[in-house]
């Protein structure tokens, strides 16, 4: 002879399988998180190359103003001319690379604001996760 479940033990099980299931969907979102924070890290790693480079290439261009500046002599229409012009070129790169550094800087901040609300989402979720995890192992010691 056969046994039929109840419908009681059937519901168990029904409410066993489909918080299984949002487990396994919280776990495929966790890995969602953590692809995405180290995606977070890679862009912030390379902001923060570009912007050491750039506050290289400013301070050399720094350098190359002062020289242009500080230059005393005499010298014939060319040679001022040519120095002006020399200058100007050094001016609009230094206003160029300020106006790129200004924008890493953004981004950086930007990318930190993102970094932290992934963060906060994924401790929710772990939390979440944890709580469905103890709701299964509770109704396993209660079987």
């Amino acid at each position: 002879m056969r046994h039929r479940r109840s419908a009681a033990a059937a519901d168990a099980a029904d409410r066993k399988q489909l918080l299984k299931a949002v487990l396994h969907l919280k776990t495929q979102r966790e890995m969602r998180f953590r692809r995405a924070l180290a995606g977070v890290s890679r862009e912030e790693r390379q902001n923060e190359a570009a912007t050491g480079e750039g506050d290289a290439r400013l301070a050399q261009l720094a350098r190359t103003r002062h020289d242009l500046l500080s230059w005393r002599g005499m010298a014939t229409v060319g040679t001022l001319g040519r120095k002006t012009l020399e200058m100007q070129g050094v001016l609009q790169r230094v206003y160029a690379l300020s106006d790129e550094l200004r924008h890493l800087r953004q981004a950086r901040a930007t990318l930190r604001d993102r970094r932290r609300d992934l963060q906060e989402a994924r401790v929710i979720l772990l939390k979440k996760q944890e709580k469905l995890k103890q709701v299964l192992t509770d109704e396993q010691y209660q079987n």
